[in-house]
């Protein structure tokens, strides 16, 4: 009997025969097979070489890392309070940076295994940072009296009347001046956002739909202001006498005094130690920074959370949109910029808000859309983090506030 001839299908194409069809697969299982291990091999070799030793982070890398973190990670987040969350945010970190990275083999698992505390310890500077420049803006308000947290609460809502000389004259300070110490970057709501744009509207001119002035923002920078409220006005009360001086207000009472205030050089810099309990904040616990909240209490998360609530509704108000578009005007006059420049009522084309919806994440009450979060199912809270050292700018800033015993290395992720 003749050889048959190559199998045909229905159609009478050529059909492989299943012996070929199955070494083909096989081979190509082999060689995701190979691929992998290699990767696994390739981060084995990374962590094994570092066990015992002392790791030395990438300069650049760190560069990057706080730079994400000023632009982008901290207009959604303010506070991280354990390690579920610090590896959220390391993640989200990892994904900003990856397309400038030069370490060939540094997955998200590495990055986080290397750089977990990294990445906490610059989140927390960039918050205290902030923190320290709004105290400098509070101390800028030359009127007396000084802003109050209702007057605060009332911007945060927009329950402003323009007609009224003090309502105006407190928005105007909270839009020029309070609020660009909030955003993480001197670039973010600089006079070229903040003058041409308003509060709900003003977009980078990188990217129409980021945001620059989030909700959240707002929130934390309400927040800041509620919770050193009554040391920056005991601060105010010494300021005459010893405002040439560095401010170190002491967690720790002296057995005598407690209004004790003692000058010493510190660190080289002529300072005052304060023995104070006008200096603690109003939500956050002494010597707790290592606590649930990072130094905060219950009650401060809880308010947090109702501060973002108010911003957020202000902004969904008919009127907002007609308060700040006159506001925006006012603000500009402020600074003696009088003339109009293009359309002033549908704002500037660089910097007007596109129809599409900015990228702005309800603060932790999220779940990431990417197709790899699908199992993730770990979200981070509206919690602070913030321990005293936030609320004072000059104690070290560096100190990690939550327990990254389960995110990085000595975990071995």
């Amino acid at each position: 009997m003749a050889p048959s001839g190559p199998r045909r299908d229905s159609t009478g194409s050529k059909r492989s025969s299943p012996s070929v069809a199955s070494a083909s697969t096989k081979k190509s299982r082999s060689s995701d097979a190979a691929s992998r291990i290699a990767e696994l091999e390739a981060e084995l070799a990374v962590i094994s070489a570092g066990k015992g030793q002392k790791f030395k982070p990438n300069t650049e890398e760190l560069v990057r890392i706080k730079d994400a973190i000023k632009v982008y990670i901290w207009r959604q987040v303010k506070f991280i309070t354990n390690h579920v969350q610090a590896k959220k945010v390391c993640k989200m970190v990892w994904k900003r940076i990856q397309n400038f990275r030069r370490e060939e083999h540094l997955t998200l698992k590495l990055f986080t295994y290397w750089y977990a505390e990294h990445v906490v310890s610059a989140f927390t500077q960039v918050r205290s940072y902030q923190m320290a420049q709004m105290e400098k803006a509070y101390q800028r308000f030359r009127d007396d009296p000084k802003p109050t947290l209702k007057e605060m609460e009332r911007c945060l809502k927009r329950e402003i009347n323009l007609e009224d000389a003090r309502q105006q004259l407190v928005f105007i300070w909270y839009w020029d001046n309070y609020l660009p110490k909030a955003t993480g970057s001197s670039k973010l709501f600089s006079p070229n956002h903040r003058r041409y744009a308003t509060i709900s509207e003003a977009v980078t001119a990188q990217d129409k739909d980021l945001q620059v002035m989030t909700p959240e923002h707002e929130a934390f920078a309400v927040l800041t202001f509620e919770n050193n409220l009554s040391r920056w006005q005991y601060y105010d009360t010494i300021r005459a006498e010893h405002g040439h001086l560095q401010f170190l207000p002491m967690k720790k009472k002296k057995p005598t005094d407690p209004d004790t205030v003692i000058e010493e050089l510190v660190n080289g810099k002529p300072s005052l130690r304060i023995y104070n309990d006008k200096c603690k904040g109003k939500y956050t616990i002494s010597d707790n920074g290592q606590s649930k909240y990072g130094g905060w209490t219950e009650a401060g998360m809880i308010r947090y959370k109702k501060l973002l609530g108010f911003a957020k509704a202000g902004r969904a108000e008919p009127a907002t949109k007609v308060l700040e578009k006159a506001t925006l005007k006012l603000v500009r006059a402020s600074v003696g910029m009088t003339e109009e420049i293009g359309a002033l009522d549908d704002g500037p084309a660089l910097f007007k808000k596109t129809t599409k919806n900015a990228d702005v994440v309800d603060t932790w009450d999220f779940e990431e859309s990417d197709p790899d979060e699908a199992n993730d199912d770990a979200t981070i809270g509206n919690e602070d983090d913030n321990s005293d050292s936030d609320g004072d700018s000059h104690r070290s800033n560096s100190r990690s506030q939550v327990d990254l015993s389960s995110v990085g290395r000595s975990a071995g992720v």
